[in-house]
């Protein structure tokens, strides 16, 4: 699983909104749902942010965001 998945699965699991979770992350509701689609990688900085505001470590968010070629 993403990275992006895993931010918005800890984000619906805890029930907030995008804008909450945005909000408590101190960032744009545009920027959070560019890291959930997968259209952006957070930075270690951004990702300890959104961990700090789900109440989870930064290492449970991180997930494999490099598709391996065979």
């Amino acid at each position: 699983m993403k990275t992006g998945e895993k931010i918005r699965k800890a984000r619906e699991t805890w029930g907030l909104s995008q804008h909450a979770l945005a909000v408590e992350a101190e960032m744009g509701q545009s920027q959070l749902s560019n890291y959930e689609n997968c259209l952006i990688i957070p930075t270690r900085k951004v990702l300890e942010r959104i961990a700090d505001a789900l109440g989870v470590s930064p290492e449970s968010l991180e997930g494999e965001d490099i598709e391996r070629r065979a």
